[in-house]
């Protein structure tokens, strides 16, 4: 067994910006490995296949599969999960030997994994174990869906432009657009495309997952919002029901309450 799954929750989830080390030779043990990438370019050997590390790639490494980090230059980073089959405390529902590869998740499904992932660092191990099972269901279930579009790309505009506003959410989209190097309009037109969401709605969705990480690290739901880049707590109530059909009080209650009930076993 890897050391970092030897105790309970026999899975580990951290970002490979805190470990600089490449490998020397191609490993396989029992855990499986899924990496997403965040930013700049790696590459990386899984059973002899070499694939690119860049930001939203996902891959799948198969307990058993020989793999290894080979390169990653200057502003690499990617979030690594290593999983035991103990994890699980029957069969695992997501493919633990088998279904390797790379794919391609596009901004809105790597901002998600993200904040999940920044949420649950440094979670007591009951919660971080549940948070864990959560974060690799949902990664296999991106993982599904971007199938149809395996080997696809997304543009440098779209992805430039995601990370912007992950960093800058107060920048409006003429300025997203001059610094992705495309028209307004055009920047628009090809964001939805490709994620499904105007830029508007991507930002508020940002926005609400870091509000929600406020109010997870205690901060209060007002401080929270302004934190987050919401111009008011008008302008948050609005656009927090309008995603959520509730209001935010009444929201973060039920989950508290939910969160406080003995979870179900996955």
């Amino acid at each position: 067994m890897h050391p970092e799954t030897r105790l309970s929750p026999h899975a580990g989830l951290w970002r490979r910006g805190d470990s600089r080390t490449v490998g020397d030779v191609p490993r396989a043990h029992e855990e499986l490995v899924v990496l997403l990438g965040l930013a700049g370019r790696g590459r990386y050997l899984l059973d002899g296949a070499e694939m690119a590390i860049v930001p939203g790639a996902l891959i799948w490494a198969p307990a058993g599969a020989a793999h290894m980090l080979i390169a990653g230059g200057e502003g690499f980073d990617m979030w690594v999960l290593l999983a035991h089959p103990k994890l699980w405390s029957g069969p695992a529902p997501v493919p633990m030997d088998r279904g390797g590869g790379w794919r391609q998740l596009g901004p809105g499904a790597l901002a998600e994994m993200d904040t999940l992932a920044e949420v649950l660092a440094g979670r007591g191990p009951e919660a971080r174990g549940i948070g864990l099972k959560w974060w690799l269901t949902r990664a296999r279930q991106h993982w599904d869906a971007a199938a149809a579009e395996q080997g696809q790309r997304w543009h440098p505009a779209v992805a430039r432009a995601a990370l912007m506003i992950d960093r800058a959410p107060d920048l409006d989209l003429p300025a997203l657009a001059r610094e992705a190097g495309l028209s307004a309009g055009r920047l628009g037109r090809l964001f939805r495309a490709q994620t499904g969401q105007s830029v508007t709605d991507f930002r508020n969705g940002r926005r609400l997952a870091a509000v929600d990480q406020g109010v997870a690290e205690g901060r209060a739901l007002l401080t929270a919002a302004l934190d987050a880049g919401f111009g008011s707590y008008a302008q948050f109530y609005r656009v927090f029901r309008a995603a959520r059909g509730a209001a935010p009080g009444v929201w973060y209650r039920q989950k508290e309450r939910a969160e406080a009930s003995p979870p179900r076993p996955l």
